[in-house]
């Protein structure tokens, strides 16, 4: 049995390609550079805004709905 779970999480590794860490400067960048990204790009920077325009005594909860609505 563990052979077969070594063998499914060395299979998890090599599926997974590699993460590359991306630097977007925000004073370069217009609107339209910003609406063409792709929507996961879109979707982490709004929901890091998001967090960011938070009053600092609101608690660490992110309301999807809320968010959806802004």
């Amino acid at each position: 049995m563990r052979i077969v779970t070594a063998l499914f999480l060395g299979s998890c590794l090599v599926a997974t390609g590699p993460v590359f860490a991306e630097k977007i400067d925000f004073s370069t960048t217009t609107c339209k550079q910003f609406l063409e990204s792709k929507k996961d790009e879109i979707g982490v920077i709004l929901a890091w805004l998001d967090g960011y325009y938070h009053e600092e005594k609101d608690p660490p909860i992110f309301d999807t709905a809320k968010f959806e609505a802004n």
